[in-house]
């Protein structure tokens, strides 16, 4: 049998105490329990929050790391992420706000908060709650009884009594938002689209453009924050940006059928329900042509694969007859496509395809005048609504305008 010393000093004394011969002069010799002085002086570090990872912001690090060349770019990665000294504000912000949609989207399924505040009783003595329904004594109820302490529960029991309605909770509630915005410097909206009606305009409306493929393909998003907070856009993931409309253009010029070159077509054109009639789909396809000539000195036709609708061959005519419109031409004087291959046979810089729909255009069209200064005030304003949004970064901000289009799309047609 081993000897106590050959176990450590204090191996059976935890806490320091000490027993029998052991002395407690001893505490500074070695030991082997978990109270050594190496192990207490563990047990006092205090960790700083910033050595957390939380999962939200795992997720968000993952989505905007930037790979280059086969290595991650820790300088572009921070840039994407944008931190600044809010985030904590805001990342709490958010969490709230999540926690507060899953209670709302669950609201049905909760009882009645009058049943549940009648319900409880402690039975009138500290210490002992009886069941429901019975009195401190243990016997059942008597109507009697029962009304009275539900009155005295609505009444009395709590602190703030009848001052509890639903106009006491709008204070407390409105008061809480106060803080939140002022410790946040403004920045952040802790209100639901449930609670307040926002207001924007045609006026608030920006325009996010997005260049793919090298070029060959160019999508324009209209859209709109939902209303400000004083002169802060509200745009985060509950409040999501609002679509206008959209317009998507390929390339359709090609080596083999030039088309009259440059020309793009339409391939996916919408605008929401709500803000048709009001000149949005021709400003979609004036900001395409000026942007379209300012980069690639092209001009734009309607689609040659899929067809056009009823209402983009409405702003087709309108293009064709429009003074602010040209028709682009080879270098041999024509204007006109030509499918077929044979209507100009000895030019083939007209040579183009089409699909199985005859087109609404059989033109380039570019456009003599652009919005050059409508396009670079709208474009600036997405860059002003992305910086102001909460947790909502450009690659993001393209994600939810693409779903946005998509569902925009699939509505109108």
């Amino acid at each position: 049998m081993k000897k106590v010393n050959e176990l450590g000093i204090g191996a059976f004394r935890p806490d320091g105490v000490s027993f029998g011969s052991h002395k407690s002069g001893l505490t500074t010799g070695p030991r082997s329990d978990a109270d050594s002085n190496f192990s207490r002086s563990q047990q006092r570090l205090a960790y700083s929050k910033e050595d957390l990872v939380f999962e939200d912001d795992e997720e968000e690090i993952l989505e905007n790391r930037v790979h280059r060349n086969g290595k991650f770019c820790l300088l572009e990665t921070l840039y994407n992420l944008n931190e600044d000294p809010k985030d904590d504000y805001r990342r709490m912000a958010n969490k709230i706000n999540r926690q507060a949609e899953k209670r709302l989207n669950n609201i049905d399924d909760l009882e009645s908060l009058d049943d549940m505040i009648d319900e409880m009783s402690a039975g009138g003595v500290p210490g002992v709650g009886a069941p429901m329904g019975y009195t401190s004594k243990g016997k059942p109820e008597t109507p009697s009884q029962r009304k009275k302490r539900q009155k005295f529960n609505r009444e009395k029991s709590y602190p703030l009594g009848e001052s509890l309605n639903s106009n006491g909770m709008n204070l407390i509630m409105e008061g809480w938002r106060e803080f939140l915005s002022t410790i946040t410097a403004g920045n952040i909206d802790h209100r639901k689209r449930k609670e307040v009606e926002y207001t924007s305009s045609l006026s608030d409306v920006a325009l996010y453009v997005e260049k793919k493929r090298g070029g060959k393909e160019y999508s324009f998003y209209l859209y709109k924050p939902v209303g400000f907070n004083g002169a802060t856009p509200v745009i985060d993931n509950i409040n999501l940006p609002e679509m206008v409309g959209f317009v998507t253009v390929n390339k359709l010029s090609s080596n083999e059928k030039p088309c009259i070159p440059m020309t793009y077509d339409v391939s996916f054109s919408a605008v929401a329900k709500k803000f048709q009639r009001k000149g949005m789909g021709s400003l979609l396809y004036d900001i395409a042509s000026t942007v379209l000539k300012q980069e690639e000195d092209a001009g734009i036709t309607s689609d040659h694969g899929a067809g056009t609708s009823t209402s983009a061959r409405r702003v087709w005519d309108k293009i064709e007859k429009s003074l602010n419109y040209i028709k682009k031409t080879t270098p041999d004087g024509n204007d006109t496509f030509d499918y077929s291959g044979t209507a100009t046979p000895f030019d083939d810089q007209d040579d183009c395809v089409t699909g199985s729909s005859p087109p609404a255009s059989d033109h380039s069209h570019q456009i003599i005048i652009g919005i050059n200064e409508k396009v670079e005030s709208m474009r600036r304003l997405n860059s002003k609504y992305i910086q102001s949004a909460v947790r909502i970064t450009d690659r993001k901000m393209n994600k939810l305008l693409k779903a946005s289009a998509s569902d925009t799309f699939w509505e109108v047609y």
